[in-house]
């Protein structure tokens, strides 16, 4: 069959209606057809979408404004996140310079240590050389040039010290 055979039978064709619906429809110029029922339920169907639309929208309202609200501190949290990535990103790369800088200073403190020891010991080994080439005399008071002069030939002929390789030529 043809579809405008379809639609010519479709339109031909009328449904029986009991009580109120029969009386309505007497009074209405023309008998229910298919296709009017169609356009009737088509405007049902559009009002019902309709109204199911506005219950719907109304009883996600406060849905939509909490996930508003959550949506807007993401963000915010999102961006202290990578505040806190790039700070932390930078905090890392201080510390890993100053453990190099830590390192360097170890490594001249070591060898400092090492040459302060070596110095150290080359200061005792002269002051005990200078020591030994030196003699102490205790119980003479600074000041008496004269008396040094007096015990210069007495300690010479007692220890076979001689004193001028030693003591300046005015002192003797």
């Amino acid at each position: 069959m043809s579809k405008q055979t379809r639609k010519s039978q479709a339109q031909q064709q009328t449904l029986p209606f009991s009580g109120r619906e029969a009386s309505n429809m007497a009074s209405g110029p023309s008998p229910l057809t298919l296709e009017t029922l169609i356009i009737e339920l088509e405007k049902s169907r559009k009002s019902t979408t309709a109204e199911l639309t506005a219950s719907m929208t109304a009883a996600l309202a406060p849905i939509n404004s909490a996930l508003e609200s959550i949506a807007a501190t993401v963000a915010k949290h999102t961006s202290t996140i990578s505040e806190m990535e790039t700070t932390l990103s930078t905090h890392s790369d201080n510390i890993t310079s100053l453990e190099q800088v830590v390192v360097e200073l170890r490594s001249k403190l070591t060898s400092l240590t090492e040459e302060h020891g070596a110095l150290q010991a080359t200061v005792e080994d002269l002051v005990s050389r200078s020591k030994r080439q030196n003699l102490r005399v205790i119980g003479l008071p600074e000041d008496v040039e004269d008396e040094v002069k007096r015990l210069t030939p007495f300690l010479s002929i007692r220890d076979g010290i001689t004193f001028g390789s030693v003591l300046p030529r005015e002192l003797i």
